[in-house]
This record gives structure tokens, sequence and C-alpha cells, in this order.
């Protein structure tokens, strides 16, 4: 369906952390479209939020300009950004690209729900966003009742 025309494997300045932007070409329409999955710095805590924020800066200022092109060019970028849709690094993000989720009506929405101990985490630090020249059709609901057991992501469930 698609053609790859350029990939650019990046890592982060601070942190081990990668960033992986792809140019696509749909075979029948021609039309490119910018991919870019990233896996941001781990851990809750503000010298960990400060890192993502510098990642953030990385991704939209540097990683995307090496490889879009034009303006006009649709980007997706998805990944695991390890922060809350009420952190900086999230907020900033959503300033130049649009959710695939309603991160503030949405209050069921889980992307990660862990249990380490006798501790269960629920929480949404995965994303998709897009820029606002492509349009959002429907994402795929949790299946809340299947997931109970084995938890997110797995390998039957990856977020």
């Amino acid at each position: 369906m698609f053609k790859l025309e350029d990939i650019n494997n990046n890592r982060y300045k601070k942190g081990n952390q990668v960033c992986i932007v792809a140019r696509l070409r749909h075979r029948l329409t021609q039309q490119i479209i910018n991919v870019a999955v990233t896996h941001l710095k781990a851990q809750q805590n503000e010298e960990c939020e400060l890192i993502r924020k510098e990642q953030v800066d990385e991704l939209l200022q540097e990683f995307l300009n090496k490889t879009v092109t034009s303006e006009e060019e649709p980007i997706i970028v998805l990944g695991d950004f390890n922060s809350e849709p009420s952190s900086e690094s999230v907020k900033k993000v959503n300033r130049f690209l649009q959710s695939a989720y309603d991160l503030e009506k949405d209050k069921k929405l889980v992307t990660t729900w862990k249990t380490r101990g006798n501790s269960t985490v629920r929480r949404v630090i995965d994303y998709i966003f897009y820029s606002a020249n492509l349009q959002f059709k429907s994402r795929l609901s949790i299946p809340f009742e299947a997931i109970e057991e084995e938890k997110i992501p797995s390998l039957r469930y990856p977020s």
C-alpha cells in the first residue's frame, strides 16, 4: 500500500530513547505521509518530565524537519510518551497536532494498565497525534473485559 521513500533513525540528545521518522508514498494516489514513532524517557518525576519536554522539542523541531519537505504533507506521530495528558510534553505536541483520543472528555481512556506487586496503575501515556490535513475516522475500543487478566500493553494487546 505504501512505499518507503526515506527513513531517519534518531537518538535524542538526552537519554537513550529513539525516534524513527518514515516518509511514505501511497502507491495508488502517490500522496506522501510522514510517520514518526517514539518512546520517550520513562519514570514519573520532574527531572524525567523535563527530559521528555526536551525530547518533544527535538521531535517537533529537528527530527520531523529532516523528513517532512512541505507543510502540506500529512504527519502522524505516535508512541509511548510516558506522560499524562496534562503534562507539558503532551500539551506541546497537542498544540501542533490533533490527538486521536479525546484527552479532555474520555475519562475511561486507558492506554497502560499494569500491576506490579499489590499496585495497579491505569493511565494514558501512549498517544496517536495527526496533522490537521488528515481526517480521523475511528479507533478501536479497548476490550476491558478481555484485558482484565493480562493488562495492557501485552503481547495480545499492544498499546
